[in-house]
């Protein structure tokens, strides 16, 4: 290469890098505005929200942190207990957590869980939960994106539904879920009342009550077992095979009459069965799945994962369905949905009138994230809520 040629191409690198030079600077500046950033907020407060729309019991956890504007929100509501709740959040979580950075979502959680020394009750676990789901909505607001994005983006644009249909009389349930169908529903949860006895998700007639020796409610199991099991028959005819029925057993028959109810439904081709058994008795549901092929949801009560782990790994029911803040909050119950995709078990999460907005967001937050959704319960909020 001659000495003019080798001068020539000097120049015109020369040149060529300035030319890029400003591009260079830019892509420099574009990096140094990505990692520049404020330092890891830290906890300041941490309040207890209470409020009783239309009686309804609710309470959220609310996280303050040491940079303005910045705070976040979470479910914590056991209405059965309510009164408990707010203590264990203002009188053990928050002295413990007060200065902590926000950042670290599951050393959090992890160490509320262990500083009981008792582990896997309703109020410790709700309590967590206010907590973990608020510094998951602290977290998407610092990225300036919903949680589910954090969590790994959707698996869907929406969530599946049902409703709930339930009256004193098949006719009523009829009537109902004929009307939900109308509206677009494609899955109905039936419920009947048993005439003279207390049951469960309608109403109740008092005439026909059997004689008793007292005034107080009366309730049947064999009874229940043959009004709920007529229901079905019902509403399979009456609504048509498009329809996919759900009905709650609510844990109110004998471990032998729910073995026997779950068979005795399989010809009605259920959506699923929710709660045949009580989680005293979680060894019969071997015997429903030898027994049966009727779909099996189980999980509102749990609270541990001694619970729900077993009758996941042995494949003993088709839908999961822990109520969130009762779990302890979005953390496990993400790790609930994760489990349960590796045997083929579907998520649907509990989500009754008495869990607040707050708790339901992060029910489909969990929809929309897990790959195996199944399907998720609806109650429409009442006006004060």
């Amino acid at each position: 290469m001659s000495i003019q040629r080798r001068n020539f191409l000097k120049s015109a690198a020369a040149i060529s890098g300035l030319a890029l030079a400003p591009r260079f600077a830019a892509a420099d500046e574009q990096v140094a505005r990505a990692t520049r950033t404020l330092p890891a907020p830290r906890i300041k407060d941490i309040s207890v929200i209470e409020c009783e729309p239309q009686g309804v019991r609710l309470t959220v956890v609310k996280i303050t942190t040491d940079q303005d504007g910045l705070y976040g929100y979470g479910c914590a509501t056991f209405t059965q207990r309510a009164d408990l709740v707010k203590p264990a959040v203002e009188k053990y979580l928050k002295p413990f957590l007060l200065g902590k950075t926000t950042d670290r979502i599951e050393d959090i959680w992890q160490s509320c869980y262990d500083s009981s020394y008792w582990k896997n009750g309703p109020v410790l676990n709700n309590a967590i939960s206010g907590i973990d789901q608020a510094l998951w909505d602290i977290k998407g607001r610092q990225a300036g994106m919903p949680v589910y994005q954090l969590a790994g983006g959707k698996c869907r644009e929406a969530a599946d539904t049902y409703a709930h249909a339930s009256g004193a009389e098949f006719e009523e349930v009829i009537d109902n879920a004929k009307k939900y169908m109308e509206q677009g529903w494609r899955h109905v949860r039936v419920q009947v009342g048993l005439p003279g006895m207390s049951g469960y998700g309608s109403q109740q007639k008092e005439e026909g009550r059997p004689t008793a020796l007292h005034d107080k409610p009366l309730f049947d199991p064999a009874a229940q077992f043959r009004r709920a099991l007529k229901l079905l028959e019902v509403c399979r005819h009456e609504l048509g095979e498009k329809v996919e029925l759900l009905h709650d057993m609510h844990e109110r028959l004998t471990p032998n009459l729910a073995v026997q109810f779950c068979k005795a439904a399989e010809p009605f081709r259920m959506f699923f069965l929710e709660d045949p058994l009580s989680p005293e008795d979680l060894g019969y549901f071997r015997q429903i799945r030898q027994n049966c092929a009727t779909p099996i949801a189980m999980g509102e009560l749990f609270n541990s994962p001694h619970e729900w782990e077993p009758l996941m790994t042995e494949q003993l029911i088709d839908y999961i369905r822990v109520h969130v803040s009762q779990a302890g909050g979005f953390s496990p119950a993400r790790k609930i949905a994760m489990l349960a995709e590796q045997f083929g078990v579907k998520t649907a999460w509990h989500g009754p009138g008495d869990v607040s907005p707050v708790g339901h967001m992060a029910n489909v937050t969990l929809d929309l994230v897990s790959y195996n959704f199944g399907i998720q319960e609806y109650s429409p909020f009442n006006e004060r809520t």
